[in-house]
């Protein structure tokens, strides 16, 4: 929002005819605001991440030790647990190059 309206009143200076100063400042306030909703994005889509890969950990976790779901009539749960666990934590690893590459442009 800040950033909408400073990019705005950029305009506004040059149609009222204020000082060039005014504009400079405003549009610094963009791009201080835009690095800072950049450095906020990624620490909010990181911490989520983290998150999600906990939790699934954390189910597979409790069915492993309750001999629940595809443990229940596995001759190695623990082989299984391993497994799982990879995977889950290479599509996470898989995800998160992804993002980062969709942040920095790499394709």
């Amino acid at each position: 929002m800040i950033v909408t309206i400073a990019g705005a009143a950029v305009a506004l200076v040059e149609a009222f005819g204020w000082d060039r100063w005014v504009a400079a400042l405003l549009g610094f306030v963009v791009v201080v605001f835009q690095g800072l909703e950049r450095i906020f994005g990624r620490t909010t889509e990181g911490s989520r991440s983290v998150d999600v890969l906990r939790r699934e950990l954390g189910r597979e976790k409790r069915l492993y030790l309750t001999g629940e779901g595809r443990y229940k009539n596995d001759d190695d749960p623990f082989s299984s647990f391993v497994e799982v666990a990879e995977v889950i934590i290479a599509r996470n690893d898989q995800e998160e190059v992804a993002y980062n590459a969709q942040l920095t442009g790499d394709r």
